[in-house]
């Protein structure tokens, strides 16, 4: 069985201790790399693999789901580990006090579709003469992309002449969802006339804000209701959205159970396209039955295909040649009053057809709880320890 150590850096934004437990039911909300990475080692734990993940907002010591929680420092913790994985950004591996002579393997769990220091990983690579670094891309979208940006060239590039040879080797692993958490909420009745958008806002809520208006559901009248959740704190740009700011995933998911919309089109007010490589968002979204309405970029057609509603570039859009490619790229059309329009005029379409509705739904729950099993996603992962 392996020693596994999970580091997660840049998690400073969290309004208070994160565990197994406590973002389940406790009130603390994480982001999607977090969650991912607390059910990656449970499910690895439950193989039988020591386990530990550490990063800010621990509590050292504290132990859940057989997973062992501690801060950068590794204080309370074991310092001999065989492999070590990191997010892609990860930069840091000179002040992380491992015992670089038990790694024999580096896992880059990439949430981004860019390894940031690839040379860094090399460095550190040599420094424990591991065997192995592993790419976990989440999409073959990803994969495929991180293939044509040559990351994994780059990282055996840098091997020191006549230092240890390492070999790089790239796998897909979805997310997983916290399945358990999704069973636990009772079913509820969707309320009329609701959306919700639990995603970083910057991400397009204000132009799901703004087609929430558009049809009038903010109104006394209607009886509307916009839910926002952003572990970012970030703060909504219209008075007709209900900030609730962090929380925990089974009150997140409680509100998603009865609500109607998530409108994701992932572009920031300046126009930024954010491509992403999952969208744990997404996948909470399906699974508790929102209609999610999304424009088809990143990861997101291959890995939720007919589960989502795709919205129509508005007219005019000439797509650029490498809108499907992971890049940053601007394009201000894209937050134009026509795309609020689009939306508009699809959800009122659904709003026409109830029973599109009650098939969308139902199609979108049991794709992504089948799809994004953790139990199925563990055996995945214990795999990687084979490799």
């Amino acid at each position: 069985m392996a020693r596994i150590l999970f580091v997660i850096t840049y998690n400073d934004r969290r309004n208070g201790i994160m565990d197994s437990e406590s973002v389940r039911t406790g009130g603390i909300g994480v982001s999607g790399t977090d969650q991912s990475i607390i059910i990656a080692a449970e499910q690895l734990a439950l193989h039988g693999h020591t386990c530990c993940i550490a990063g800010i907002f621990t509590k050292p010591g504290t132990v859940t789901r057989g997973v062992t929680f501690t801060d950068l420092s590794l204080t309370g913790a074991q310092r001999a580990f065989d492999i070590l994985c990191v997010c892609s950004w990860y930069r840091d591996f000179e002040s992380l006090p491992i015992d670089r002579t038990s790694v024999k393997a580096i896992w880059l769990l990439c949430q981004h579709w860019a390894v940031d220091a690839p040379a860094a990983v090399a460095r550190f690579a040599n420094a424990c003469s591991v065997s192995k670094v592993v790419i976990i891309a989440l999409s073959e979208w990803s994969r495929g992309e991180i293939r044509r940006l040559e990351t994994g060239t780059a990282i055996k590039t840098n091997n020191e002449a006549g230092r240890h040879r390492y070999d790089v080797v790239d796998v897909v692993i979805p997310n997983g969802l916290m399945l358990d958490v999704v069973h636990m909420i009772e079913e509820r009745s969707r309320i009329h006339k609701t959306m919700v958008f639990h995603a970083v806002w910057e991400r397009g809520g204000h132009l799901a804000a703004a087609a929430f208006e558009a049809l009038g559901w903010h109104t006394a009248a209607e009886g509307g209701a916009f839910h926002m959740y952003d572990y970012w704190g970030n703060k909504p740009n219209s008075a007709a959205v209900c900030c609730h700011g962090s929380t925990d995933k089974r009150t997140l998911l409680r509100t998603l159970a009865e609500t109607e919309y998530f409108v994701y089109p992932s572009v920031l007010p300046n126009g930024s396209v954010h491509k992403d490589t999952f969208a744990c968002v997404v996948a909470e979204a399906c699974a508790m039955g929102v209609i999610v309405l999304a424009f088809p970029l990143g990861a997101l057609k291959e890995l939720y295909g007919d589960a989502v509603v795709w919205l129509d570039w508005p007219a005019g859009f000439v797509v650029p040649g490498n809108l499907a490619q992971a890049c940053y790229q601007h394009c201000p059309e894209l937050t134009s009053q026509a795309v609020v329009d689009g939306i508009v005029a699809k959800i009122r379409w659904l709003e026409e057809r109830p029973d599109v509705k009650v098939a969308q739904r139902e199609r979108a729950m049991a794709h992504a709880r089948r799809a994004f099993d953790p139990a199925a996603l563990g055996t995945l992962w214990n795999n990687l320890t084979a490799i």
